[in-house]
């Protein structure tokens, strides 16, 4: 099976042909390619119509490209999928449509992709990980921590209650003035100097604690961060401080993460596998922060050019709803569907 995904939920462009044996195979990769859109950084964040638009002018171009320059045919698809939601409605329906348009013009069987769903089981494109495993889902919309028992067997142990790590991780580099401004560029400053603010950053985050057991909750991080920030303006030219605050900054959010996963998983039996997905899960501290506190589990990622958005989870969870006859309404799409 061949199978062409495409992924267009926000602000990345990504078309991926992958071929498996089997459902259940290793794939082979026979073409991947991603584009992140970077007019977005003048706005400080992703804008739904520049986002749209900006698929609608890169998916031709991307499809055009595997034409000229992949070995593989159209003739040799056996079916192409598509995210359908969660994302932007917009984005979901340009890359819908362009797929339904390539699958009724090629007579190809067309299939609708959750992309939460796809984000969760990417790491066994590359890994040999058996169920039941957990898996921390965090990116830039979404936090969770998740029992993965089958394919279609997930439950929710925990999620944010407000804003994602991804997305306070964003808005905080957008404070400082970081360029661009993302959760990559927190975590390159936090690299840049060795700790010298001990004093002033102690105890500066602290954290959060809620009557529902297990509930996450990063806005009083981001909400700390702006007061702190306000009060020593002069951290947006001190890059000592800067560098020393970020640090600060990941440590508190990552130990929220790791401590409500270690509180959540204490009662379950069986699980060997803790998987990190999404794209806050190239942070090399939260990886090795999550080893640390978890050395009896395995910890798996993604490649960390596959954590973000991109067509090869689509294309691979497309086989795998195509071979279990999974296959939801493909005139659907929806921004706000979840596992």
């Amino acid at each position: 099976m061949i199978c062409l995904g495409i992924e267009t939920s926000c602000d990345e462009t990504s078309i991926a042909v992958i071929e498996r044996k089997t459902d259940l195979s290793l794939p082979t990769i026979l073409y991947h390619k991603i584009f992140t859109q970077d007019e977005h950084i003048k706005f400080g964040g992703v804008v739904p119509e520049v986002a749209s638009r900006g698929h609608l002018q890169i998916l031709p171009a991307m499809f055009q490209d595997f034409i000229d320059n992949s070995k593989v045919k159209m003739k040799d698809i056996s079916h192409i999928a598509t995210t359908t939601g969660p994302g932007l409605i917009g984005c979901l329906t340009v890359g819908s449509q362009f797929g339904k348009g390539l699958a009724l013009a090629n007579d190809i069987p067309f299939i609708s992709v959750n992309h939460i769903k796809a984000h969760i089981l990417s790491v066994k494109i590359n890994n040999k990980i058996d169920f039941p495993y957990v898996a921390i889902l965090t990116s830039g919309g979404h936090c969770q921590i998740i029992l993965v028992n089958g394919y279609n067997d997930m439950t929710i142990l925990s999620a944010t209650a407000d804003d994602s790590a991804g997305e306070v991780l964003d808005k905080v580099a957008r404070m400082l003035n970081l360029s661009p401004p993302n959760g990559a560029t927190i975590e390159e400053c936090a690299d840049e100097f060795t700790t010298s603010n001990e004093k002033l950053l102690e105890n500066l985050f602290k954290q959060p604690k809620f009557k529902i057991e297990n509930t996450m909750s990063f806005s009083g991080f981001k909400s700390k961060a702006r007061q702190f920030i306000n009060q020593h303006p002069n951290i947006l030219k001190d890059d000592k401080l800067k560098s020393d605050f970020c640090k600060t900054f990941q440590v508190a959010v990552f130990k929220h993460i790791i401590e409500t996963t270690s509180n959540s998983i204490v009662k379950l039996d069986g699980i060997d596998t803790i998987a990190i997905v999404g794209g806050v899960a190239k942070n090399k501290l939260l990886l090795t922060s999550l080893k640390n506190k978890t050395p009896k589990n395995r910890i798996a990622a993604p490649p960390s050019n596959r954590c973000s958005d991109n067509g090869v989870m689509i294309s691979c969870e497309g086989i795998k709803n195509f071979c279990s006859v999974n296959i939801f309404d493909p005139n659907f799409c929806s921004p706000s569907l979840s596992t």
